[in-house]
């Protein structure tokens, strides 16, 4: 039982981890398009 809850905890932990990466990426593309608009 404890090695299934060490990996649906990892499995959370990458997750989060992944949404958070891909949220930055997303993040920095919509700054790019956002600053040529405004040139």
């Amino acid at each position: 039982m404890r090695y299934f809850l060490i990996l649906v905890g990892a499995a959370v932990v990458a997750y989060l981890l992944a949404r958070g990466i891909a949220a930055v990426l997303a993040d920095r593309k919509a700054r790019k398009t956002q600053r040529r608009e405004i040139e």
